[in-house]
């Protein structure tokens, strides 16, 4: 964890970020963090913004402007995979979708290279 993360700087931290839909303002100056080891909620009626601000803080979309940190990092802009390499992914609600599938190859759609999965893991155990 960065120092700016530990000195209550915040794991994600959202300032002043916009996204528009040409003239619509779907996210309209959007600021907070999230501290480390924390529950946070973000509610609001439907339409409010929420899903597209969590788009642009996980990189599926380029934000107009402002800055996301996460971890101290700016990952305004970067791409999902880039986002997620550095631990912030999201879900999606799809609790259906997959149901016909075996577990195993619903497992086998996780995002690869997770800590957890790798054999030498169970032995040793990064600081």
């Amino acid at each position: 964890m960065s120092e700016e993360a530990k000195n209550g700087g915040g794991l994600l931290r959202v300032d002043s970020v916009f996204q528009r839909f040409g003239g619509i303002r779907a996210v309209n100056g959007a600021t907070f963090d999230v501290a480390p080891q924390s529950i946070t909620a973000l509610i609001g009626p439907n339409g409010a913004g929420k899903t597209t601000l969590f788009n642009v803080v996980t990189g599926f979309y380029k934000g107009d402007s402002g800055v996301v940190r996460f971890d101290g990092d700016n990952v305004f802009r970067k791409s999902p995979n880039a986002i997620a390499n550095r631990g912030m992914v999201r879900t999606f609600q799809i609790t259906k979708a997959l149901a016909a599938m075996p577990v195993i190859d619903n497992m086998m759609l996780a995002a690869p290279d997770q800590p957890g999965e790798r054999f030498v893991n169970l032995f040793i155990r990064p600081a």
